[in-house]
């Protein structure tokens, strides 16, 4: 019976410990060092002396780095992403500062990054943040969440931002309040974040101890004591409610050290009301000025002359694999379409569901042809394709209409080389155009008497000459005019008495 109840004990503390951790006010999981506060100094200080950016759009690229388990599964879906780049827009307008995505996105498969554990964070973890990260933009990494239950942090040391999936949407702040902490802001109660603020301790205490170091405790008069107590800025009022859970209308009865009601503004971003759904949300002025500031001191993201933000309207045309066809070889797919004017990028899609709700690919692509090895055999699918470009990801997009195929059960044509005679073998271009076909081959030693062959994926031969001799360094093997090969892989095949080798040829 003793050991029963004691077990009870256990379970009752472990979950009050858990539903502490997962407080829906209690989401960020900004660890702020002293050295947070000289910067966020030296930011109000800059705003003193130097003009701010008002009426002046200044563009960030963000480097997103999708995370996945080791296995290379459970991405965030794309799409999140892009309603994770306009809403932060939305929340930034008012501050002058765009985001747009830099480049493709940098995938990332790793199972302590994926399920991070918090705050305590491997040390491969980090090592991993500085290897990955890139330099001339702001560097998001986003997972599938922190094992305190934190939505997401802001880690100074490395300089990047960890969110979990889960809260990058169309819907959620808390993507712009890791943002807000980027720039050097804190919370409105930075202080409290390890102190309980308790209405039965009378009076409210002057100090609050946070990682170490003692912090005063903000008075609701702004003559007092804003400049250097909570977020160091008197445009936000007093604020150290961590366990409020009335929503966006706080009505706890707390009072400063004067016994003073405060009334905290329950729609700032920086604030965890902004966990709470209240209908809008801000910046104060003074946290605006600061993060102009710390914009002007990041020479790595200040001067960037932004790509094309024009929006792309019209639609990629789908050439292959065509409306209800049969690709007998599953296992190599070969994807494309037209480009379309105005795109830097496409998102390639392909899904056994018309809805698109789960994909089997799902590509960022700068080119205009993919070939996929991942599908399933004897089965329906659907793909489609969006044109966009590093700005254009909000709003109505670029979305073509899908096309559906069937793949059947063939296996690529698998050719074996003849034991320890493999050789150095050079295609180039390759993937080659199909508009101007010519290919060149690199041979370290000359071979004679060479047998070329050209097979489709299905394994069907469309070509074949005998070439006497291809002399050793770059030699020409395909002219323009000697084979009319269409979009696809092909695999070429070098055989004579001694060799009997393929290698692998994308034409576009």
């Amino acid at each position: 019976m003793k050991n029963f109840l004691l077990l009870i004990i256990c379970f009752l503390v472990t979950q009050s410990f858990i539903l502490a951790q997962i407080n829906p006010h209690g989401q960020c999981g900004y660890l702020a060092p002293h050295s947070q506060v000289d910067r966020l100094l030296k930011n109000k200080a800059h705003t003193q002396i130097n003009s701010s950016l008002e009426g002046n759009t200044n563009y960030i690229p963000i480097q997103f780095h999708i995370v996945g388990t080791n296995n290379g599964t459970g991405y965030i879906k794309i799409e999140d992403v892009f309603e994770g780049v306009c809403k932060l827009n939305e929340d930034y307008s008012d501050t002058d500062l765009q985001f747009y995505f830099n480049g493709t996105f940098n995938y990332i498969n790793m199972d302590a990054m994926y399920d991070l554990n918090f705050p305590n964070v491997p040390f491969a973890v980090n090592q991993a943040y500085s290897n990955n990260k890139v330099n001339n933009a702001i560097n998001i990494f986003i997972g599938n969440g922190l094992s305190s239950g934190n939505s997401g942090y802001y880690t100074p040391s490395r300089d990047v931002i960890y969110m979990d999936k889960t809260y990058v949407n169309s819907s959620d702040n808390i993507l712009a309040h890791e943002l807000g902490h980027y720039f050097s802001l804190m919370h409105p109660f930075f202080g409290w974040e390890n102190t309980t603020y308790d209405p039965d301790v009378i009076p409210t205490p002057t100090t609050v101890v946070y990682a170490g170091q003692t912090y005063n405790v903000e008075y609701v008069d702004r003559t007092i004591n804003c400049e250097n107590s909570g977020d160091y800025l008197c445009g936000t009022p007093a604020d150290y409610i961590l366990n409020w859970n009335g929503g966006c209308d706080y009505m706890g009865g707390a009072v400063d050290p004067d016994s003073v009601l405060i009334d905290p503004d329950e729609a700032n971003f920086m604030g965890y009301y902004s966990f709470a759904g209240c209908p809008e949300y801000h910046f104060s002025d003074d946290q605006i000025d600061v993060i102009h500031a710390d914009f002007q001191n990041r020479p790595e993201i200040n001067n960037i002359t932004p790509p094309s933000l024009d929006e792309v309207t019209e639609l990629a045309t789908l050439v292959t694999p065509p409306a209800d066809t049969l690709i007998e070889i599953y296992s190599s797919v070969y994807f494309e379409w037209e480009p379309v004017v105005g795109a830097t990028h496409y998102l390639l899609e392909a899904s056994r569901l018309q809805s698109f709700f789960l994909k089997e690919v799902q590509e960022v692509l700068t080119t205009t042809n993919f070939t996929a090895t991942n599908l399933a055999k004897n089965k329906d699918y659907h793909w489609r394709v969006t044109a966009f470009n590093h700005g254009n990801v909000c709003g109505d997009l670029a979305i073509s209409e899908a096309v559906s195929f069937e793949t059947g059960s063939s296996e690529p044509v698998s050719i074996k080389n003849i034991e320890n005679q493999s050789i150095e073998i050079l295609l180039s271009p390759n993937p080659v155009s199909k508009n101007a076909p010519v290919v060149n081959i690199l041979l370290e030693n000359s071979l004679q008497d060479i047998n070329l062959e050209i097979y489709d994926v299905n394994g069907r031969l469309v070509f074949e000459k005998n070439i006497q001799q291809i002399n050793s360094g770059w030699t020409n093997l395909l002219t323009e005019d000697e084979v009319d090969l269409q979009g696809g892989v092909y695999y070429l095949t070098f055989k004579n008495q001694d060799i009997l080798q393929t290698e692998k040829l994308v034409v576009y």
